[in-house]
Parts: structure tokens; C-alpha cells; sequence
């Protein structure tokens, strides 16, 4: 009678599979850490984005005065455009009796160059009426 050694190891389909398992896992692994890293950077590019809208909302009637048109620049790599137009928010026998004007103030600031990749922030800001006289 013949007796066989048992065989130690793995055969060669076992090793194959294992790897094939490892390479897909890998794969997938890559993926969910590289679309990690997208969405920080693109929440990182928003933050900055907001904070520069927040910056230049800030200015509007200190440093950038409280009038009709609008202004465009960049700051921190981040387009942005103020726009300012008269406030039609009520009627126009109150607007003209208020002892202030009222505008209507939009600041927006690009993070990326995409429909949605944009913050637009909108207020109502006064300043005093000019005194005639």
C-alpha cells in the first residue's frame, strides 16, 4: 500500500483567487479615497469661496460705497462680483417718504467654474438719505 504525503499549502487556483479578491478591494479602496480627497478639496475651495462673499458683504458701506452699479474682482484666487441696485421691496410712496435709501446687495463668489460651484449672498443695506439743502 501506497501511502501519500498530505500536501501542505495552497494550490495554485486558491492563490489566484486570493490575489483577484486583493486587486478588487484595492481598487475600491482607491476609489473611495480618491473621491475623499475631491470632495475636502471642493469643501475647501467653498469655504474660501464663502469667506471671500462674507469679506467683500462686510465692505459694502465701509470701504465700498453704498451705490447704485457694481464691482467686480478676485481675492484668494476667487472671482467675485458685487451688484447693487435700488431695494423695490415696498411701495414706492413709502420708499420715497423713508428718511434712509435702501439697497438690495448680492455678492457672489466662484469657487470653481461650474453652474453650482458658485455662493450668492443677498442682503438689504440702508445709508442716509442726501440732505437737500
Amino acid at each position: 500500500m501506497v501511502r501519500r504525503a498530505k500536501a501542505n499549502g495552497f494550490t495554485l487556483v486558491e492563490v489566484v483567487v486570493a490575489l483577484a479578491i486583493v486587486a478588487v478591494l484595492g481598487a475600491v479602496i482607491m476609489q473611495t479615497l480618491g473621491a475623499s480627497l475631491r470632495g475636502q478639496d471642493r469643501a475647501e475651495r467653498m469655504t474660501i469661496a464663502v469667506l471671500v462673499a462674507e469679506s467683500k458683504m462686510a465692505e459694502v458701506g465701509a470701504s465700498i460705497p453704498l451705490v447704485a452699479g457694481s464691482l467686480r474682482g478676485t481675492a484668494a484666487d476667487v472671482p467675485w462680483q458685487i451688484r447693487i441696485v435700488p431695494y423695490r421691496g415696498l411701495p414706492a410712496p413709502t420708499l420715497a417718504i423713508a428718511p434712509v435709501l435702501a439697497y438690495e446687495v448680492e455678492v457672489a463668489a466662484e469657487w470653481a467654474s461650474g453652474r453650482d460651484d458658485r455662493v450668492v449672498l443677498r442682503t438689504v443695506r440702508l445709508a442716509p438719505r442726501a440732505s437737500d439743502g
